[in-house]
């Protein structure tokens, strides 16, 4: 451990006197369906490199870029996480696994392909800690957190393979509340905050709504599938209609959640939960579950919370404020209007991009980070 951080700090020293700076790779899996955590990846690397930082995208395999992404960043690859995922599921587990990754190997270009050396940092996702602390043991670190539940997967994880959590790790980083105090749960170096920002570009606050209820179903799919049976068969919603927001574009999502006047929360085990944001941005009236990380800005005041599992309770309220919305929207109107506004505040693009800088400033400086 000692030894790791030692040469983390050389590192930076090399760099600071202008002989060797550090490169930067972001670990990254090959996903390439909507993900808000993936894009947050791919916007670190961007915006480091703007400033003048050796930043990569490592993908776990040659060929692949999220597709969602609107700029180009610089991709790398590495084989090195998924071999060693073999030795900890086996083979079993993922037949073609072991083939799929020689043929990578083969036909891969090589001058994409990653090779270590004492200049590279691996960033580290929250939920691909063990595979990186797995193969790259004493590689200095950094673990950024968007999600403080598989962080303490990862964590857990790790302690049942016998690997130490904060092998090589020279800063935490996290974007929200819930990942800053799962960092000291676990404890290690003080985490750096970094409150990111979803493209809010495309989710406008709109004034006028249509009778429109959407809901995401891809945290709670069965749960999803009684809501909409029940709202439907209680009869209590008017000429509301239920719109099922699932594998979308981001702009047919904006587009839907620009037309609801309600959104239906089926978050779960969130550490901030960009659908919530997302529509609060665009003026709905947010009802449902918090997924717990999203309390920060999701509390009575910018919406309806409903304790966690009771489904019954979230149909009720949901047709509760129909009802309140037919009556009289001046209340209603107020909180979508103020939810849109501590929304835009909070994580807008200008506070995420000086966060960033100023979290990287200090970690190639070598000192320890606060919370900020």
């Amino acid at each position: 451990m000692r030894a790791a951080h030692e040469w983390a700090a050389r590192i930076f020293f090399i760099g600071r006197g202008g002989m060797m700076a550090p490169r930067y790779l972001f670990i990254c899996p090959n996903l390439t369906a909507p993900s808000g955590g993936i894009a947050v990846l791919y916007d670190c690397v961007s915006i480091l490199r703007q400033a003048g930082y050796d930043a990569f995208v490592v993908h776990e395999g040659p060929g692949i870029r999220y597709p969602l992404y609107p700029e180009d960043v610089p991709i790398l690859y590495t084989l090195k996480t998924r071999q060693n995922r073999i030795g900890r599921i086996g083979m079993r587990a993922r037949p073609g696994y072991g083939a799929a990754i020689l043929r990578d190997r083969i036909t891969g270009a090589k001058d994409r392909m990653v090779h270590l050396t004492e200049r590279d940092v691996l960033v580290a996702p929250e939920f691909m800690l063990t595979d990186v602390i797995d193969s790259f043991p004493g590689q200095p670190k950094i673990v950024l957190s968007q999600n403080s539940f598989a962080y303490l997967d990862s964590v857990y994880t790790l302690n049942r393979f016998g690997l130490d959590c904060d092998d090589g790790v020279i800063a935490n980083i996290g974007i929200s509340r819930s990942c800053l105090e799962a960092f000291d749960l676990v404890g290690g170096r003080a985490p750096h905050y970094v409150p990111v920002s979803p493209n809010l570009s495309l989710f406008d606050f709109r004034e006028t709504k249509s009778a429109k209820i959407a809901y995401m179903p891809r945290k709670r799919p069965e749960e999803a599938v009684l809501i909409d049976r029940a709202l439907r068969q209680r009869g209590r919603i008017g000429q509301f209609d239920l719109c099922r927001i699932d594998g979308m574009p981001q702009p047919e999502v904006a587009a839907h959640l620009g037309d609801s006047l309600i959104f239906i929360s089926l978050m779960k085990a969130e550490a901030l939960g960009f659908p919530a944001i997302e529509a609060m941005a665009s003026g709905c009236i947010v009802v449902g579950y918090t997924g717990f990380g999203t309390e920060e800005y999701f509390d009575e005041t910018t919406g309806f919370p409903i304790t966690e599992g009771d489904t019954a309770g979230l149909v009720k309220t949901v047709e509760a404020v129909v009802a309140e919305y037919a009556a009289d929207p001046t209340r209603l109107d107020a909180m979508r209007r103020r939810a849109s506004e501590v929304v835009r505040t909070r994580y807008n693009p200008q506070r995420f991009r000086q966060a960033l800088l100023k979290t990287w400033d200090a970690i190639s400086s070598n000192t320890q980070g606060g919370q900020g």
